[in-house]
């Protein structure tokens, strides 16, 4: 069983050794002239490292170093006759380097010496230090890789077919059991454990080796003591997945999350009705796209942002005739006629794929160019340059509201200008949004099973008819499987940049453009028409509609009903009119498709 990358290299070397009952170092060779080569460069990554067999100077022969020493060398084997010792510049010629050399002369024909970084020589041996417990690791998995196959694949399925987003696998040593946790309609449960952990351990190390991408681990080998990611691909009942894995070492142990997304560059794409949106959002989305400026998807994580995204671009006019390329950190769905430039960030974070890709986007003739998050500065003039020279973005952003996008991309991380964010052509428009869970057929009608508090408040402050409002059924029934709740929709709100609200944003006045954009809602609260509404009136209208549960949608946005603002309407509705019809204001630099 072949484990890839430095790490790999070290254990193979180990286990081999072991297997054939041979010193780590090998044993003498023939006298023969020795041969010192130098290499040209400066290796600054670890993974830059040629191929090698054993860390020599990690273990506790002859070879071995002070910690010292380690500062500044290591010898690595590449095969029986040759070794590369590598040295820190400003240690070229010292008496270290000069006598581990020595003591290598009578056991190698060849040596190469290459000169590196010291991070690289902290990185190298800081793998080595889990090589002894991961050789163990790998001894047990390699005799029992069948069982952690399908330990792995018995997760994955049951994610599947309880229709789950995220799996957690909670992996405690202390207590020695792993809890295997399902995210289902927005709520975590427990429905499995595993003991011992090792079990978990096992399953999780074959699929991170073994499954994964080999191009999207953020290192090459599992190591349980890095935050690491990856993406997983897997066909469950003949649908094509994605998982996306991301680690977190924990007090006691660690865990491993898992988020289900269902691929295929044929797959349907749902429409922007499909994910929830009213009508009125659907038109001015479609209108922002074919609008000058950039796009911007906020919201927090596991908000859907990365799948609305993927609709967003379906919209774009002729998009045949055009070069899309999306940069995503790894890349999540296939996108059809798009080129998909999939980027990996490593625990160590050293250099910046990200910022690589983008400009390597920008010189291949882009039509629209989509980075997955602009995360700081450099990232953003990137975005601004792109932008600046004629071309369309779309792109998301972790937020807690609309206009606090804004304000997110103005911080100090990202340092972008206020000028350029309220300038004419630069941002079309910004969507926020989240999800939330949907009431099944079996819901009950809110009046007599609602709480009299909320009943009185949907009633008297928002001006809901509670006649059409429903809520939880308690234990659900068997199409729900007891939760009362099935499948999930979005709430969003879609702001449109007037010149107006440019002008606020400029002037670092974002809550005055918020409470302009407030003050031109219309409509009441059980009216598609979502001009003017935030993300909790939006949920506002669901709830009207019986789609989702009030607490449900309250809870999950994190608001509540009795301290919620409401602004005023802009203009009185006359009863029994009808608006909702009537077309979304165009952006005001909107262009002709």
């Amino acid at each position: 069983m072949k484990v890839p990358g430095m790490l790999g290299r070290l254990l193979r070397g180990r286990l081999r050794a072991a297997r054939r009952d041979l010193p780590v170092a090998g044993g003498p060779v023939e006298p023969a002239e020795w041969v010192e080569e130098v290499g040209s460069g400066e290796i600054a990554d670890v993974n830059g490292l040629p191929a090698f067999e054993v860390l020599l100077t990690a273990g506790k022969g002859d070879l071995s170093l002070s910690e010292g020493q380690r500062a500044m060398l290591a010898a690595v084997r590449i095969d029986s006759i040759r070794v590369i010792v590598l040295v820190t510049r400003r240690a070229r010629f010292s008496n270290e380097y000069l006598s581990l050399v020595e003591r290598l002369r009578g056991r190698y024909a060849r040596v190469q010496t290459e000169i590196v970084g010291h991070s690289v020589l902290l990185a190298l041996y800081d793998q080595a230090a889990d090589a002894d417990e991961t050789v163990a690791a790998w001894q047990r998995v390699e005799g029992e890789q069948s069982q952690s196959s399908t330990t792995f694949l018995d997760m994955a399925e049951r994610g599947v077919r309880e229709k789950a987003s995220d799996l957690h696998v909670e992996i405690s040593e202390e207590d020695n059991r792993a809890e295997l946790r399902y995210r289902i309609d927005g709520e975590l449960a427990t429905l499995d454990t595993i003991q011992p952990s090792s079990r978990a351990t096992d399953a999780v190390m074959y699929a991170y080796t073994k499954l994964a991408e080999k191009t999207s681990r953020s290192e090459p080998s599992f190591n349980k003591r890095l935050s690491q990611s990856c993406n997983i691909p897997i066909v469950i009942d003949g649908r094509h997945f994605t998982l996306r894995w991301a680690s977190q070492p924990r007090v006691g142990g660690f865990e491993v999350i898992l988020r289900f997304l269902e691929t295929g560059v044929d797959g349907k794409v749902p429409t922007l009705a499909e994910l929830g949106y009213e009508p009125g959002q659907d038109r001015l989305v479609n209108l922002l796209i074919r609008s000058k400026g950039a796009l911007i998807v906020g919201g927090d994580t596991g908000s859907g942002k990365s799948t609305t995204l993927r609709t967003a671009q379906t919209l774009i006019p002729d998009r045949d005739k055009k070069k899309i390329i999306f940069i995503e950190d790894p890349n999540e769905y296939r996108k059809k006629g798009t080129t998909e430039i999939s980027i990996q960030r490593t625990a160590s974070g050293t250099g910046d794929p990200f910022l690589a890709a983008m400009r390597t986007a920008m010189r291949m003739d882009p039509d629209v160019v989509v980075p997955g998050e602009i995360r700081d500065s450099a990232g953003a003039e990137l975005f601004e340059y792109m932008i600046d020279s004629g071309h369309k973005g779309m792109t998301t952003t972790h937020a807690s509201g609309g206009f606090p996008v804004i304000r997110k991309l103005t911080s100090g991380k990202i340092g972008m200008s206020r000028d350029v964010l309220g300038s004419r052509n630069f941002l079309a428009g910004i969507i926020f949004q989240d999800l939330v869970a949907k009431l099944c057929s079996c819901a009950l009608p809110a009046r007599g099973n609602l709480d009299t508090e909320t009943a009185s408040l949907l009633e008297g402050k928002y001006g809901l008819d509670l006649g059409r409002v429903r809520v939880v059924r308690p234990g659900g029934c068997p199409a729900c499987s007891g939760k009362g709740v099935l499948g999930r929709t979005v709430l969003a709100e879609v702001i449109q940049m007037t010149h107006e609200m440019r002008a606020l944003i400029r002037e670092g006045h974002d809550s005055q453009a918020e409470e302009m954009y407030r003050r031109a809602r219309r409509t009441a609260f059980d009216d598609p028409d979502m001009t003017g509404k935030t993300i909790f009136e939006h949920g506002l209208y669901k709830v009207a509609s019986g789609i989702v549960d009030p607490h449900t949608m309250a809870n999950e946005l994190d608001e509540t009903f009795e301290l919620y603002e409401v602004m005023p309407l802009a203009v009185p509705v006359t009863a029994g009119a009808d608006v909702s019809d009537e077309p979304a204001p165009a952006p005001d630099e909107a262009v002709p498709a």
